[in-house]
């Protein structure tokens, strides 16, 4: 199993201000597999890409992208915390969500790192931006993604 983040747009709303997305971020590495399915909008998905693209460039450091707030009292939660692992272009992604498995998502979530490289990743955001639009759902792409609609 390579490490790995696959993203898929399970359900949109194209609203009077915003669209509003249902995200199933997949995430795995040599050692587990999780899944959370989590709610974001247009802006958040460009914030996404934005910071990608930035990190990618080298023109900042570290990238943090989180959606909601985690805890008990909101919906499923989901982060991204990216940094370089070594000056070989080698990223290391910490990945943090929650489970909506019926369990509390402050006993029932998972933290890992998953490893990769600085140019997969920066075409992974590069077709991330796709999830910005409407009228695609069952849409995919991940860092390795066999299935990748983009490809």
């Amino acid at each position: 199993m390579n490490d790995n983040i696959i993203i898929e747009k399970i359900w949109e709303e194209d609203g009077l201000f915003d669209c509003f997305f249902e995200l199933r971020v997949t995430s795995e590495n040599k050692f587990i597999r999780a899944s959370s399915e989590i709610y974001t909008d247009r802006s958040g998905i460009m914030e996404l890409c934005e910071g990608i693209r930035k990190f990618t460039d080298g023109e900042i450091n570290e990238f943090h992208w989180q959606s909601g707030e985690f805890g008990d009292d909101s919906s499923e939660c989901f982060s991204l915390k990216m940094a370089n692992e070594d000056e070989l272009g080698h990223v290391l992604i910490e990945v943090r969500g929650e489970i909506g498995d019926g369990g509390g998502y402050s006993a029932h979530n998972y933290c890992f790192y998953v490893r990769t490289e600085i140019g997969v990743l920066g075409e992974m955001g590069k077709r991330l931006r796709k999830f910005g639009d409407i009228g695609n759902i069952g849409i995919r792409t991940g860092i390795y993604e066999e299935n990748d609609e983009f490809r």
